[in-house]
């Protein structure tokens, strides 16, 4: 009779119970998750411009001549060099990426520009086109996890930083005032 016993399965009422707490943590972890989703997404976004500005600059260097990053706020971005016959930017990029490959959802903003280009020491040579700031936020979540990017303001002439305007000024990781 303890032998039948040990054998036996789970009741309906145990099934029931046990889809039912199942249920109610996936109800409870689906807004986290497409939250976290959004702001991995503006992260992306962020650190593959950075890695955009940071090739340009590093390819500058390399090539001892300019280098010339464009971002265009709906695609991506690329990178341009100089071409040592010509001394003039190539037709086709040299290196880009499109926010479909994992930031397609990031909804990214310039306050002024297009393009940063580098001298062959890794300089910002400021053009009337240069951007001085890239912010990066999302639609898809209403409490976004926003980025920015700070290209060769005047507290960082010839440099660039990534940081979050929601921390103080005074903060390692919150934006410079300009």
């Amino acid at each position: 009779m303890m032998r039948a016993r040990l054998h036996r399965g789970f009741t309906l009422i145990e099934l029931l119970i046990a889809l039912a707490i199942l249920a109610l943590l996936a109800v409870l972890a689906v807004p986290m998750y497409g939250e976290m989703l959004a702001n991995t997404e503006i992260r992306n976004a962020a650190e593959n411009i950075m890695t955009g500005l940071r090739s340009a600059q590093a390819e500058a260097i390399h090539l001892n001549g300019p280098a010339k990053f464009v971002l265009d706020t709906s695609t991506g971005w690329q990178v341009f060099v100089t071409d040592p016959d010509t001394n003039d930017y190539g037709a086709a990029a040299w290196r880009q990426y499109n926010f479909t490959e994992g930031a397609s959802r990031a909804k990214v903003t310039t306050t002024a520009g297009t393009q940063v280009i580098f001298n062959g020491l890794g300089q910002i040579i400021k053009t009337v086109d240069t951007i001085p700031q890239i912010d990066i936020t999302t639609t898809a979540t209403a409490t976004p996890h926003n980025l920015r990017i700070l290209v060769g303001t005047e507290t960082m002439a010839a440099g660039m930083k990534m940081c979050d305007p929601s921390y103080a000024s005074t903060d390692p990781v919150g934006c410079p005032t300009l």
